[in-house]
C-alpha cells in the first residue's frame, strides 16, 4: 500500500488550475495592451496636430515632381502634406523638407519610399 507523504519544503508544484489561471491572466494582459494600442492609433494619434499641416506645399525641395502625371503628382502632394516625418520634428513631410531639408536624414528616404509605393 502506498503512503502519502507531505511535499518537501520549498517544493512549489503548480496545479492545472493555477496554470489555467496564469494563462488566462496572460491573455487578459495581452488583450488590454492591444486595446490600448488600438485606442492610441484610432483616437489619439489622429488628434496630434503636425506643424505645417495648415500649409499646402506644391513644391518640395530636393524632389522633382515635373516628371509625374498630374493625378500621381496630386496624390503625392496630398500625402506629403498630410503624412508625418519620422525624425521627431512633429512636422509633415513637405514642411520638414522645407524647413530642415539638409538636417533631416529621414524625410528624403521616406519620400522616395512613398513615390515607389504610389508608382507600383
Amino acid at each position: 500500500m502506498r503512503t502519502l507523504t507531505k511535499p518537501k519544503r520549498g517544493s512549489k508544484r503548480r496545479t492545472s488550475t493555477q496554470w489555467s489561471l496564469a494563462v488566462i491572466l496572460l491573455c487578459v494582459t495581452a488583450l488590454s495592451g492591444l486595446i490600448a494600442a488600438a485606442h492610441y492609433w484610432v483616437m489619439v494619434k489622429p488628434a496630434i496636430r503636425l506643424e505645417g499641416s495648415d500649409i499646402f506645399y506644391s513644391v518640395v525641395p530636393g524632389i522633382d515632381l515635373t516628371n509625374f502625371a498630374s493625378g500621381l503628382r496630386a496624390t503625392l502632394l496630398k500625402r506629403l502634406n498630410h503624412d508625418a516625418c519620422t525624425c521627431d520634428c512633429r512636422k509633415t513631410l513637405a514642411h520638414c523638407r522645407h524647413t530642415e531639408s539638409d538636417a533631416c536624414p529621414r524625410s528624403r528616404p521616406l519620400i522616395q519610399h512613398l513615390i515607389s509605393q504610389l508608382k507600383a
